[in-house]
């Protein structure tokens, strides 16, 4: 997967806008760092999903709905971010800049895990209050963009 010429430029503005607002099926967990991750290499990531739900259930719902044999609340994301970059998995220790990484999620136990992108020792998460920036120590899992 290559990316777009100016992918430095996009990511610093991406996760340095102050104004970005949570919204389920808008601009959730998992829908901001994929959609990132997309504007870096020229691909769409999100819009299988969005305006599909409105609520953190109806994004569950939805979420199921993607597998025939859905898998436990907690590795729906996992598995769902699996589908979306087919296997591109690398060790942490390769995780860099405007690659997506898979945390346990403060905001919601239950879901278990949300995607984050990598903007240096870093990552960027967007929650209630906005973009927040985390120790990329946290990573449980990386994929390369």
């Amino acid at each position: 997967m290559s990316r777009v010429q100016n992918w430095p430029k996009i990511l610093h503005n991406q996760t340095n806008d102050s104004v970005v607002v949570f919204e389920w099926g808008l601009n959730d967990c998992v829908l901001w760092p994929m959609r990132i991750a997309g504007l870096l290499c020229g691909e769409d990531f999100t819009s299988m999903r969005e305006q599909r739900y409105s609520t953190r259930d109806g994004a569950i719902r939805s979420l199921q709905a993607e597998f025939e044999s859905p898998p436990v609340v907690g590795r729906l994301v996992e598995a769902a971010i699996d589908k979306v970059l087919k296997g591109r998995d690398v060790p942490l220790s390769y995780m860099g800049r405007g690659d997506i990484g898979l945390m346990r999620s403060e905001m919601d136990p239950q879901l278990a895990t949300s995607p984050v992108i990598c903007v240096d020792h870093r990552v960027a998460a967007i929650g209630f209050e906005g973009v927040v920036l985390l120790p990329k120590t946290g990573v449980l899992r990386a994929w390369k963009i």
